[in-house]
């Protein structure tokens, strides 16, 4: 049990160094943070790991492989994070404007249950959400914290771009116009 609170503080650190970072490097007009990661969306073209989770409210698992044929949106959040509660209003609302044309995937990571299902009941959730409560698939996407984005092609085995940090509603747009030619 005691892991597990560790694990949640370390997630909520987590959370919270991503937003002082992020607005420090706004302030200053960076990009990037530790010359690594940055803050805000990047265009990318590498493999996908798998992910096959099970559903976080006892639904069935969830595979990218399940989710092909439209082009895919992965989101990692947690309960515990400041950031990704305001977030998910956005993929909320763009989820719902774009229905069929992109699929959304949202992957609860380093979390308990109990606050996460609350969580996804919260803000209404419509797209499937899976439990990563060990943070497994999160380390072989490498988060650098939370949220992260991933936005992938239409079979899911390749990722096309990563945003780092809050999506907005108008943000969200802009990518998936970018990416896939599809706005909300």
């Amino acid at each position: 049990m005691m892991r597990t609170w560790r694990r949640l503080l370390a997630v909520a650190a987590g959370c919270v160094a991503l937003g002082v970072v992020a607005a420090l490097l706004a302030a200053s007009h960076g990009s990037k943070t530790g010359g690594s990661v940055a803050i805000g969306f990047t265009r990318l073209d590498r493999p996908a790991p798998p992910v096959t989770l099970p559903g976080l409210a006892g639904t069935p698992a969830t595979s990218l492989a399940s989710l092909a044929g439209e082009p895919i949106v992965i989101n990692f959040w947690s309960s515990t994070c400041a950031i990704c509660k305001s977030e998910t209003r956005a993929l909320v609302q763009v989820a719902g404007a774009t229905r069929d044309r992109v699929r959304f995937l949202g992957i609860d990571t380093d979390d308990l249950r109990g606050p996460a299902e609350a969580f996804a009941a919260r803000y209404r959730i419509p797209y499937p959400l899976s439990f990563d409560p060990q943070g497994v698939v999160a380390a072989r996407y490498r988060l650098p914290g939370l949220p992260v984005t991933f936005f992938l092609s239409r079979s899911g085995g390749r990722i096309l771009g990563v945003n780092t940090g809050e999506l907005t509603v108008r943000t969200l747009t802009a990518i998936l116009r970018e990416l896939y030619g599809r706005a909300a």
